[in-house]
């Protein structure tokens, strides 16, 4: 009799891959690499397997396929898409303590509120300049003659393999500056900016803690 335990059981991931090869290669063998093919082979092969059943039994096999079926379509249902940072729009802000940065995105206009009541003293997207390049930070902050780099990550601007690659080279460029660079997403700012700035605080405090 099926225990609980049996019901719930999961193949592997070795499992998994040697059924998927071997699928695979029974495709190929007998020209089911189609699609559409190879699932009116497999309802073939259900119903000539139901049709040999009877009674009870064949009820039972009936069940259990069905039940198969609905797994397989599950699984080829496209997975929900999780939700994407909101588009760093340019907020219009009057308020004119942020002046004259009216151009700071959605991520930038919070963050800049909460840092401000900290008496930190801070720069809005200044561009560092070197020899070799330039790069413009989202706020760089100031204390006993250092200074720590805050990026702003938003979902569209920092999703690609080449976005996060380029995110790293300059990260790499300003902390070979003795610049050390602290980084929030979009969906931390908008779940708890003053909790970021808290963080930015941590970091600040144990590089004073420094001789």
């Amino acid at each position: 009799m099926a225990t609980d335990d049996d019901l719930e059981y999961e193949p592997d991931a070795d499992e998994i891959e040697a059924m998927r090869e071997s699928e695979q290669a029974f495709r190929e063998a007998h020209d089911l690499l189609d699609d559409d093919a190879w699932d009116a082979y497999c309802d073939g092969v259900g119903e000539d397997w139901l049709a040999s059943q009877t009674g009870v039994e064949q009820a039972a096999k009936e069940f259990i396929l069905a039940y198969s079926r609905s797994l397989v379509e599950a699984r080829e249902e496209p997975a929900p898409e999780s939700a994407p940072d909101p588009q760093p729009e340019v907020v219009n802000a009057p308020d004119k303590d942020r002046w004259p940065y009216d151009d700071l995105t959605h991520i930038e206009a919070p963050f800049f509120d909460a840092l401000a009541e900290t008496g930190l003293t801070f720069s809005v997207q200044p561009w560092m300049q070197h020899a070799d390049r330039k790069y413009r930070a989202d706020f760089i902050v100031y204390y006993d003659g250092r200074a720590v780099c805050v990026e702003l990550d938003g979902h569209d601007t920092h999703k690609t393999k080449e976005q996060r690659s380029y995110d790293a080279k300059r990260a790499n460029w300003f902390q070979s500056r003795g610049i050390r660079v602290v980084r929030f997403t979009g969906s931390q700012v908008y779940a708890d900016v003053q909790g970021c700035v808290r963080e930015l605080l941590d970091v600040v405090r144990e590089s004073q803690a420094r001789p």
